[in-house]
């Protein structure tokens, strides 16, 4: 036992070694994605609106070599409603990336520091039409919204589906490989089968809600901190469980089996999670 627990502490340590290296050039940033339904068919910019409470602090974030209207930039610039600015236009605190135009997918993007966390999304035409939606509250790291140009109403992509996803890919492999992996210890699959999908389906569903939760609410950044103590815990509930209820062998034997499946499903994760970071983003955007 006292060696399980030396390899326990050595796996904590090499994994929270990988994660501080991790953090160090990591991290998604806020983003708000826009797919455009019926725009307008004449040339026109959008951007994003925000009530900034010093505006003579505003630093622009679009390009001084980038070859743009000039008249509709000047109308977004003198487009002024209860204190809004338009946010890649006239400018945020901090930098903004985005664009003006519509690319050939009919969207624009807005990601970086800057982007605001209430907004309204502003059209500009170059006949000299306005038009702007209601504000919008952006309460995770991400948000895609899907614009109808015509009236301004919009429609917003549910986030159950990146909760949904997660879980189905998680679970599915972990269920592979530590049913693998219980047969590499001996255990018979068939008399030990209720026990083992019941306590990986309710570790996975409390372990997917958690993860992409923090996923959601707070990037790449949130989601690798939550994950060594998630897995922690997942362990821990695993091997009490497992030592009670699995049949066959000694207890000793069933919490070191709990140990070696999670270590070996936390590290194939942690291997492949820029993978799963794509996959989720994905399922958000």
């Amino acid at each position: 036992m006292k060696k399980l627990c030396k390899t326990i502490m050595i796996a904590a340590v090499l994994l929270c070694m990988c994660t501080v290296t991790a953090f160090a050039d990591m991290g998604s940033k806020p983003r708000v994605t826009i797919k455009l339904k019926n725009p307008p068919q004449e040339l026109f910019y959008t951007d994003l609106l925000h009530r900034p409470e010093y505006p003579d602090r505003l630093h622009p974030n679009t390009d001084a070599d980038e070859e743009l209207n000039r008249d509709i930039l000047q109308l977004l610039l003198s487009y002024t409603d209860e204190g809004w600015y338009p946010a890649y236009t006239a400018g945020t605190y901090s930098p903004m990336w985005g664009n003006l135009v519509a690319d050939q997918d009919n969207k624009v993007v807005y990601s970086y520091h800057g982007v605001p966390d209430s907004f309204k999304i502003i059209i500009a035409t170059e006949s000299g039409e306005i038009k702007t939606t209601d504000i919008i509250s952006r309460q995770a790291m991400e948000i895609s919204l899907t614009l109808d140009c015509k009236d301004m109403s919009y429609t917003t992509k549910p986030v159950w589906q990146v909760y949904l996803g997660q879980f189905m890919l998680t679970c599915s492999v972990t269920l592979l490989v530590e049913g693998l992996v219980l047969l590499l210890f001996g255990f018979k699959l068939k008399e030990n089968l209720k026990v083992f999908l019941l306590t990986n389906i309710f570790t996975q569903i409390v372990f997917s809600a958690a993860f992409a939760s923090s996923f959601i609410y707070g990037g790449t950044m949130g989601s690798m901190m939550a994950f060594i103590p998630l897995e922690a815990g997942v362990t821990l509930a695993e091997m009490l469980v497992y030592r009670k209820l699995l049949k066959g062998y000694t207890e000793k034997r069933k919490i070191i089996y709990a140990v070696a499946a999670n270590i070996i499903t936390a590290g194939m994760t942690w291997v492949n999670m820029d993978a799963l970071m794509d996959f989720m983003f994905e399922l958000m955007r």
